[in-house]
């Protein structure tokens, strides 16, 4: 996907003209005046019709409004009330009420299309669904009751305990609906001929994070031990289970700790033991790599099928009668998962982005077992001390005559429903510090830029994923065990000439997807982001320390000079932001905590370097990321130690924040500008014009049109700020006149399409120079 010179600035106007009136017409602006109405659409992506599928949605909270102090209700299209589950999430200073709520209910939509609920005031309580989702906390751990799972997990017996299986929505889970044997679970992995397992660990902690009738999250932290009681990898598995559903989410991570650098990894595994075992006839299905035409083959108690992915270029079956014509056709969502069914039941196991994730092996047996190998016999992974991955499973229960489940498994792996807000209720609200959702006809005067620079972003962002392969949109040059989730770039130095070098989400490039998923609505920015955020959390941060990564090389320990591990000194990658908007948005958990560990992190380390100053603007983004998440003042008091002690450089120099480049200057600013929009400190804001006054007296070229070069851009927040606050027009007409040069330079003049980098540095703040009405 790329805009090239070929279209005319008229063509892509009438293009975008065309989807801003579309949007408007799915999206009218309410007015925040009396009952509160907001629709929330929900798209379909998968090519599949949903019924009563768990959808969450962040709704955010606008600040001083009495009404949001409670959830908002929900009605589908048919004005028919629907039960939610809300979560508070966030903070506002001096308010009771929460930043977002986090809805989560059932919800339908036909394929390839949408469906268009309504929110209105929370004037009232909202219904319970028709089978409530049930959690009794234990003394050995914790059970869920869905309608049609019990899931029974114990601490002293990670992961899953017992499971059983009602299809008729009675809870009836007598011996006969047991689907798992008691304690046939099994997480393990080896190192050489040592074996480690979960079972073997001390009892696992067990944390409730999310409860109510719709939803439930249960978190699993513990060790991976052998016979000995020793072992170095620790794992989190977050369960989730939802009112009425035949399926769970399981996201489990594994993180090698130690003293060692490197441990090479030689098997990991994840193991479900089914009731009836041999005794019972299966029959074992698996993901075709075409879509909704798997295949299926019986297996004899000794027999097994499975599916391995070894490397980005092929896909091998075993056990069943499949040769592909081509695997270039291969679609990467429908090779990732397998079912066993007998006589009355069967259990299917997706493992998402499992091709992606090289290597993998997923094996069904004719003895009742389901594996999912997440490191293969044969192909070893070298693991780096404080390196995690992560994987994702769903487990779908369904009966022998449900065929549907085949569909909705493989749907699950594409990606499941969304719900999405009209983004100009995002800045009405004000959860973001800049305004990032320009609407053309609030800006008559820049009406083309706001329609081009959008379409540009839009563009941009998708081409640094290379072109799509084997039905997603990341090309597999960037997959691999700990590269997907991650890009991989150039690396102009010539220290090591043969190296693969990775981009390691530089500026929080996450976070500019998610918010260009907000602005556009287009779930493919979802598709990016949560690989990337993944990988953040994974390898870009250090655990247990939280630190930052500073690694780019092949397997993400290397860095660029040295090929040693590094765990970075400064600020100079801290990021944070697309971690908390991931919980923000879809109650993502895990994005929160290591939002947290990021800020406190900052609270805890002096990581400014003032030759660095993006240190400075770093450092206070991340620390004001968990002030919004909790209201915990160590974060703010952080983040103005770090704002007074950039504003005392500052004044210091002549030329504002000195560095080898003017973008490091632009974070500096960008962390005071999100400061004061917190504060409001006035000596804050007169250091910001301080810099910006320097910068362009020093850095200024008119007929450029950059303040030094394209990095200038990253001024656009204070540059925007100070119009504002100050109403001097010529800060806007030097921020304008940047945009109006990046357009003008599209990638064929430029010789170059942009770089991850680059993306992520321009467009973080840019624009902040069109703000909305809030």
């Amino acid at each position: 996907m790329r805009i090239c010179s070929c279209l005319s600035r008229r063509r892509v106007r009438i293009f975008l003209v065309s989807s801003l009136l579309l949007a408007v017409v799915l999206f009218p602006a309410p007015p925040l005046e009396g009952r509160w109405e907001q629709p929330l659409v929900i798209k379909e992506r998968a090519g599949i019709d949903w019924r009563q599928h768990p959808v969450t949605v962040g709704v955010p909270v606008p600040r001083g409004e009495p009404e949001f102090s409670t959830p908002p209700r929900l009605f589908d299209p048919w004005g028919r009330e629907v039960p939610v589950q809300a979560m508070p999430a966030g903070f506002w200073p001096g308010e009771e009420g929460p930043r977002w709520w986090l809805l989560t209910f059932p919800a339908s939509v036909n394929r390839n299309g949408s469906a268009r609920y309504r929110l209105v005031s929370g004037d009232q309580a909202s219904p319970a669904p028709a089978s409530p989702l049930v959690v009794e906390e234990t003394a050995e751990g914790v059970n869920v009751d869905t309608g049609m799972i019990l899931l029974e997990v114990r601490a002293d017996k990670p992961i899953f305990h017992q499971i059983w299986f009602d299809p008729s929505g009675r809870r009836n889970y007598r011996e006969e609906n047991r689907v798992l044997v008691p304690g046939g679970d099994e997480l393990a992995l080896r190192i050489g001929e040592e074996v480690f397992r979960a079972q073997w660990a001390a009892p696992a902690e067990i944390t409730l994070e999310e409860t109510g009738p719709v939803k439930a999250v249960i978190k699993l932290e513990g060790g991976l031990y052998d016979l000995g009681g020793k072992g170095d990898f620790v794992y989190t598995c977050r369960i989730e289970a939802y009112a009425g559903a035949p399926y769970l989410q399981v996201d489990l991570t594994l993180t090698a700790g130690g003293r060692r650098d490197w441990q090479t990894v030689d098997e990991a595994w994840i193991r479900w033991a089914l009731a009836g075992g041999k005794a019972r006839k299966w029959t074992a299905t698996l993901g075709s790599g075409e879509s909704q035409r798997p295949v299926d083959t019986g297996l004899d108690p000794e027999g097994h099928a499975g599916v391995q992915a070894l490397n980005s270029k092929e896909i091998t079956w075993e056990g069943v009668d499949l040769t592909p014509s081509s695997q270039r056709e291969l679609k990467a969502p429908a090779v990732g998962w397998g079912d066993l069914t007998g006589d009355d039941w069967g259990v299917a196991l997706g493992v998402q982005d499992f091709w992606q994730q090289y290597p993998k092996r997923l094996l069904l047996t004719g003895g009742g077992e389901i594996r999912a190998e997440l490191v293969p016999a044969g192909a070893a992974v070298r693991w780096p001390r404080g390196a995690a991955k992560t994987h994702r499973f769903v487990l779908y229960l369904h009966t022998r005559r449900d065929r549907e489940y085949r569909r909705i498994v493989e749907a699950i792996l594409t990606g499941p429903p969304v719900g999405v807000l009209a983004p100009s209720w995002y800045e009405k609200a004000g959860v973001f510090a800049q305004p990032f959702a320009p609407l053309p006809d609030q800006h008559p005067e820049e009406y083309t830029e706001v329609i081009l620079l959008k379409a540009r972003s839009q563009v941009d962002l998708v081409n640094i994923f290379g072109p799509p392969a084997h039905g997603v949109r990341i090309n597999p040059r960037h997959w691999g065990f700990f590269n997907y989730g991650d890009l991989e770039t150039t690396h102009p130095g010539p220290e090591h000439p043969g190296r693969r070098y990775w981009n390691n989400n530089y500026y929080d490039l996450p976070y500019l997807l998610l918010q260009e998923f907000i602005r556009t609505g287009d779930p493919v920015f979802l598709s990016l982001a949560g690989p990337a955020l993944a990988h953040l959390g994974d390898v870009d941060l250090v655990h247990p320390s939280g630190g930052d990564r500073i690694t780019p090389g092949l397997d993400h320990v290397g860095s660029f000079r040295t090929g040693e591990l590094a765990e970075a000194e400064y600020f100079s990658y801290t990021k944070n932001r697309g971690l908390l908007l991931s919980y923000y948005l879809f109650g993502d958990y895990r994005g929160r905590e290591l939002a947290l560990r990021v800020a406190d992190r900052v609270c805890l380390h002096d990581g400014v370097n003032p030759w660095e100053p993006r240190t400075f603007g770093l450092g206070i983004l991340a620390t004001l990321a968990g002030y919004e998440a909790t209201g915990e003042e160590k974060y703010l008091r952080r983040a103005g130690e770090l704002a007074r002690a950039a504003l005392d450089w500052e004044k210091g120099q002549e030329v504002g924040f000195p560095s080898d480049f003017i973008y490091q200057a632009g974070l500096a600013l960008e962390g005071l500008v999100e400061y004061y929009y917190w504060e409001k400190d006035p000596e804050v804001l007169a250091g910001i014009q301080s810099a910006v006054d320097k910068g362009i007296y020093h850095f200024w070229d008119p007929e450029r049109g950059y303040l030094q070069n394209e990095g200038g851009l990253t001024f656009s927040a204070a540059l925007g700020l100070l119009y504002r606050e100050t109403g001097e027009v010529r800060y806007r007409e030097i921020g304008l006149k940047q945009i109006r040069t990046f357009l003008a330079a599209n990638p064929e003049t430029r010789g170059r399409p942009l770089t991850a980098k680059d993306a992520a540095l321009i467009y973080r703040n840019i624009y902040a120079l069109f703000p909305a009405a809030r």
